[in-house]
């Protein structure tokens, strides 16, 4: 028994001896040495980058420009010459705004080259982009800068606003809200400069050390077509930050005015020479067509996008029951000053009064235009015109 025991503590200590020399083998795979490719560089591609560690943990604000930099070597004993290298991206710009060519790379020599990344032609969030790095012989590979867009401003309902399609003859007025996320309130925004090709108006501001509110309201009239504006606003309290683009766009259309009871059939049997015959034409609204997202434009709510970077979408149509006073004489009296009645014979007189929905066109009509006629059929059709357009015509039949 006892023998026995023995030889179990010697076996054990003999398989102990020979388990402390075996090598241990660690699983965990050794960091990758960064070269021009995520994948490993192409066979035989002479030059690598050795710092991409700062190239691959870029942090940048929102509207900030940045400089970087990183170092190429040439791991040949012979000159290497990069016959090209561009970024492919236009928020990344090298020295001049140029590409470099033809850099020759002494043996084992390095070249460092210095770009900025424009935080403000990149959205918020991680973001991945690429230099082309061509050399002679070789296939082309790639050098990627790899980092993150912190947002530093936040904007409600966003920094850019699609107005969809509205009227631009007619008053409105959008506000945007604008947040510093700064921990201090160094950071200071300017009211934008006006251009003279500008279609809006703009007013800024401070409503608290942090915020500020941005009124955007249109010059009037509007020019008829597509509104794309950009309104800048400059920005103090940061190095390279800044300045703030908001967009505003959508479509600007005409009033789509419209006539109602705009053809007549007289029966002029019995009708004296002296006699007047009073007619009556309505000249009515005609909404433009609006976005209407898979319903009616008039049931899409105002969103409210507390996210920076989103697209906001401003119901124009809800604004006008509160903002643009479509239903009111005051409105009509505006648009009659621009109305007028062309092609009116002797014996015809037209006036013209604004109601709440509309402008009433009144026609007086003598006798003697009806009787004085060599013919059983006649028509006179007269033409409605706004700023010089016509809009509709109006026709009498006897």
């Amino acid at each position: 028994m006892k023998l026995r025991l023995t030889i179990l503590i010697l076996t054990a200590f003999v398989i102990g001896g020979i388990a402390d020399q075996v090598p241990v083998i660690d699983l965990t795979p050794p960091p990758r040495d960064y070269v021009l490719t995520d994948d490993p560089r192409p066979d035989g591609f002479p030059v690598e980058i050795i710092d991409f560690e700062k190239c691959h943990a870029i942090s940048i604000l929102d509207y900030e420009v940045q400089s970087c930099s990183f170092t190429l070597k040439n791991l040949a004993d012979t000159e290497t010459t990069i016959k090209r290298l561009l970024p492919g991206c236009p928020c990344i710009a090298l020295k001049d705004g140029r590409a470099l060519t033809n850099v020759v790379l002494l043996p084992k020599g390095t070249r460092q080259v210095a770009f900025t990344i424009d935080a403000k032609k990149l959205a918020l969030g991680d973001f991945s982009r690429s230099f082309l790095v061509e050399i002679e012989g070789q296939k082309p590979a790639l050098f990627v800068v790899r980092g993150t867009v912190i947002p530093k401003l936040a904007f409600t309902p966003a920094k850019q606003l699609d107005l969809g399609a509205f009227v631009g003859d007619l008053p409105w007025q959008v506000t945007v809200q604008i947040q510093s996320l700064f921990d201090n309130d160094t950071i200071s925004l300017d009211a934008p400069v006006s251009d003279h090709n500008d279609q809006l108006v703009t007013s800024l501001v401070r409503k608290s050390p942090k915020s500020w509110e941005l009124t955007i309201s249109p010059q009037l009239p509007m020019k008829q077509g597509t509104l794309r504006q950009s309104i800048t606003l400059p920005v103090n309290g940061k190095k390279n930050y800044g300045p703030v683009s908001i967009l505003i766009t959508g479509q600007v259309k005409g009033f789509q005015l419209h006539l109602e009871d705009n053809n007549w059939h007289l029966h002029h049997h019995g009708i004296q020479p002296e006699q007047t015959i009073k007619l009556a034409a309505k000249i009515k609204f005609g909404a433009p067509p609006r976005p209407t997202f898979g319903g009616s434009a008039h049931s899409t709510k105002h969103l409210q996008l507390n996210i920076p970077g989103l697209l906001g979408i401003v119901n124009i149509s809800e604004l006008e029951e509160k903002q643009r006073p479509l239903e009111s004489p005051e409105t009509w009296r505006n648009i009659m000053s621009d109305l007028t009645v062309e092609g009116l014979p002797n014996g015809v007189t037209a006036s013209m009064i604004p109601t709440f929905d509309g402008v009433k066109i009144n026609l007086a009509i003598t006798g003697n235009v009806l009787l004085d006629t060599k013919h059983t059929y006649k028509k006179l059709t007269f033409e409605v015109k706004y700023k010089g357009k016509v809009i509709d015509n109006i026709e009498i039949e006897w």
